[in-house]
């Protein structure tokens, strides 16, 4: 069936996929190289089975590796908000993995901050009226959250933007994070590549299906940008001797900055 007729999941999106790699041959190109470069420095990780900091560490940078994977599969396709919403996931996990490595003493107060989420939940649930709840409200008791209060303790509640500025990724958190939160949160300039408005506000036509004019190359170079920084983390917990190959893709990836800024 035709895009018109199943949107993206139509078998007519193979033929926008390879028309979009075609116009950005050396961005995807790039981003492919950092990926498979990733899966290699993988198989070098030796996490000991009883250490949260590395065990932690190893979890986000696979997920890392996945939210840019998901990101790219769809930006060759043409689902740029959503990719921009999934490098957004994945700078989230980017910004925890580089406190995990950085700090040991985190790994306790990020398994706090799991248990504040569980809480929560539990609380939004227990107090919703809706009959969806009544299967497990029996479940939601008080000893269950005073239990969850008791492993919180009495920490502080962080934040993302703060670990960032810990771990000196405030420009990344204010900049490309942000941007992406506007389409995770469905802000209006999200959804102007969904509507062609005239100058004076009218509707003129709705655009629905993948557009090969789209220009992909800032949310492809920052899927690149997510990964090399990832293994930089990576390599200070780790000690994976992979320096020289992030210097690499690192000069490269300026060079790539510049050429799209042109």
């Amino acid at each position: 069936m035709s895009i018109n007729d199943q949107g993206f999941l139509s078998p007519e999106i193979e033929g926008y996929r390879a028309r979009f790699r075609e116009s950005h041959v050396p961005y995807f190109d790039f981003v492919d190289r950092v990926s498979h470069f990733c899966h290699q420095t993988k198989f070098k990780i030796k996490a000991h089975s009883r250490d949260g900091q590395e065990i932690f560490a190893v979890g986000l940078f696979i997920k890392v590796m996945q939210d840019v994977e998901a990101g790219v599969l769809l930006l060759e396709r043409g689902l740029v908000s959503q990719a921009a919403s999934l490098l957004r996931i994945g700078l989230e996990a980017l910004i925890i993995l580089g406190k995990v490595c950085q700090s040991n003493g985190f790994v306790e107060a990020f398994i706090r901050i799991g248990e504040r989420q569980r809480l929560r939940i539990v609380r939004a649930m227990r107090s919703n009226p809706a009959e969806a709840f009544d299967v497990i409200r029996g479940d939601l008791t008080d000893n269950l959250i005073e239990h969850i209060v008791d492993l919180i303790g009495d920490a502080k509640d962080e934040t993302v933007q703060q670990w960032s500025q810990d771990i000196g990724l405030s420009a990344l958190y204010d900049g490309q994070y942000r941007l992406f939160s506007s389409e995770v949160h469905s802000r209006p300039r999200s959804l102007e590549r969904y509507v062609d408005l005239s100058d004076v506000g009218e509707l003129q036509d709705i655009r629905f299906g993948p557009d090969l004019n789209e220009n992909l190359r800032p949310e492809l170079l920052e899927a690149a940008r997510i990964l090399i920084t990832a293994m930089a983390f990576l390599n200070t917990l780790f000690e994976l001797g992979i320096e020289n190959d992030i210097v690499t893709f690192t000069t490269e990836l300026a060079r790539l900055d510049e050429q799209a800024a042109d």
